[in-house]
């Protein structure tokens, strides 16, 4: 049985197993391949880690907690773990990797990100900066590669192509179930 994305968030944070972000809207995920890609490559093609993920409790703002996001992709060990961070001068820019140690202040509080449960499942992704963005796509065609970077949630709420289930680490798809015929 496969565990639930409650389990799987939970063991990244308390125990640092690793976690892949599916979009909700139509089951991509995120790997980090130069910012942030949002792809629909089979998993088994993935040798790098590059999809892979661990979050980490890093402050608490207004009783809210906010959790840096580790990238595991295969790295040399003298090289130092990046992790997801948005462009401290412009939210909407796009994602960018940071080794936590080079940066201070604004550029510091660029590597937060509030992960907040959605009434209809899956979280969302919002920047500690600037919570009037999620991450979300600029392309919503599921047959390509897209950009994943935060968009303006413009009308007070998370639309689904800014929701993400948390998932465990993978090395397949899961099994396939019967659909019901209608």
């Amino acid at each position: 049985m496969w565990p639930n994305a409650l389990d799987d968030f939970a063991s990244s944070v308390t125990a640092g197993e690793s976690v892949m972000f599916v979009s909700r809207l139509n089951g991509t995920y995120i790997r980090k391949q130069g910012d942030a890609q949002v792809v629909n490559l089979p998993l088994k093609n993935n040798t790098d880690n590059a999809h892979l993920f661990r979050l980490h409790i890093a402050g608490k703002h207004a009783g809210n907690n906010l959790y840096s996001i580790e990238s595991l992709e295969t790295h040399l060990p003298s090289e130092p773990a990046l992790y997801m961070s948005v462009n401290p001068d412009n939210v909407a820019d796009g994602i960018r990797w940071v080794d936590p140690k080079t940066v201070s202040g604004k550029a510091a509080k660029a590597l937060l990100w509030y992960i907040v449960p959605q009434p209809c499942g899956g979280v969302a992704l919002l920047p500690g900066l600037d919570p009037s963005y999620g991450l979300g796509f600029i392309d919503k065609n599921p047959g390509v590669n897209v950009c994943g970077r935060p968009t303006e949630l413009i009308y007070g709420w998370v639309p689904v192509m800014n929701t993400w289930d948390i998932t465990g680490q993978r090395d397949r798809e899961c099994p396939p179930t019967k659909i019901p015929e209608v």
